[in-house]
């Protein structure tokens, strides 16, 4: 773990690679996933079979979704990697927040990084687009907490602390929603016009 944030796993441990810096885009009680489809002609090339000890020769094929992310490039921080890759792979600018946790993906270090004020509608683009086909293909989706396991998040450690991030920024959302009604019906108000012009009931006089 670090900084007391809670670590996530995502497969056996195989040594120490590459690092690896994520984005979590989060909006409207959903977060932004890359779906995947990934199958090589032998299981030897495939990390997905490795991680998952799949017998046999053949890459059966693997259906999952990960977060936006991707190499802690040579000179660079990982909050710097984790913004170049989502912009690299979504088209999307934006704000780190915070780092939410730290863990493995396929046996190497990764940290989440929580994104803020993010700007530009998610289209798949760099290297992940020109590499799209159909043994190979990637696919932008918003997903909800109900989503995150039928689409094989993985890690699926991720699974249940996205699952209480989405939970609590619904009800930021349905809060801040219930605030701006009850602003909205005090300001139709007779009674709320009148006070805010210096006005008084004849009661309070």
């Amino acid at each position: 773990m670090l900084g007391g944030k809670v670590s996530v796993g995502g497969g056996r441990v195989r040594g120490v690679g590459i690092p690896r810096a994520v984005a979590v885009v989060v909006a409207g009680g959903r977060v932004l996933v890359i779906k995947r489809y990934l199958r090589h002609e032998s299981a030897d090339l495939c990390v997905m079979c490795d991680d998952a000890r799949w017998p046999g020769l053949n890459c059966r094929g693997h259906q999952y979704a990960v977060l936006p992310g991707g190499h802690v490039e040579a000179g660079e921080t990982a909050e710097e990697a984790a913004l170049r890759e989502l912009a690299e792979e979504t088209t999307l600018e934006a704000r780190i927040d915070r780092l939410l946790w730290t863990g493995l993906h396929n046996g190497r270090p990764a940290e989440y990084f929580l994104m803020t004020d993010v700007v530009g509608k998610p289209v798949l683009s760099g290297p992940e687009a020109e590499a799209h086909s159909e043994t190979n293909s990637f696919e932008l989706l918003w997903a909800g907490p109900d989503m995150l396991e039928p689409l094989g998040l993985h890690p699926a450690d991720l699974v249940p602390q996205l699952t209480k991030l989405l939970a609590k920024e619904q009800a930021q959302v349905v809060h801040s929603a219930m605030r701006l009604r009850k602003a909205a019906a005090a300001a139709s108000s007779p009674t709320v016009w009148m006070e805010s012009a210096g006005w008084r009931p004849q009661s309070q006089r």
